[in-house]
């Protein structure tokens, strides 16, 4: 698969210049976001500009749901990762991947590979209410 930019959507300046700065030293293409309209704006002038997106899913203004669903709206093939620090997620998220925060780097490196290659070695994805 072709990889373009990801998107890194966290309302934590600390965090998501973090998961910014371990992308680009792994050699992607990356742009981070600390508000979800911000975001989303940015992305639905250039929605194909993008492969995957990582957001949180707690977030004031818009949650990570939310704002993930419409980027897909957008672009259906558009790859997701909804982080969050909550165990119960009350919406659909079969269409996501779920990750619990925090989680360590390297984790989340080998979930964004295997997201983008589509070849899951890491079984259930850490997926919340299934």
């Amino acid at each position: 698969m072709l990889v373009k930019a990801i998107a890194i959507i966290d309302d934590e300046t600390d965090l998501a210049n973090l998961f910014k700065e371990a992308l680009q030293m792994d050699g992607f293409r990356v742009r981070a976001f600390t508000d979800p309209k911000e975001a989303l704006n940015h992305i639905q002038k250039k929605p194909d500009e993008y492969t995957l997106v990582i957001s949180d899913f707690k977030m004031p203004l818009m949650n990570g749901h939310v704002l993930c669903t419409k980027l897909m709206d957008l672009n259906p093939n558009l790859k997701i990762i909804l982080m969050s620090a909550y165990a119960n997620i009350e919406c659909d998220i079969s269409k996501f991947t779920v990750v619990h925060k925090p989680i360590p780097i390297a984790r989340l490196l080998k979930i964004v590979k295997e997201s983008l290659s589509e070849q899951k070695t890491i079984p259930e994805l850490e997926r919340f209410n299934q």
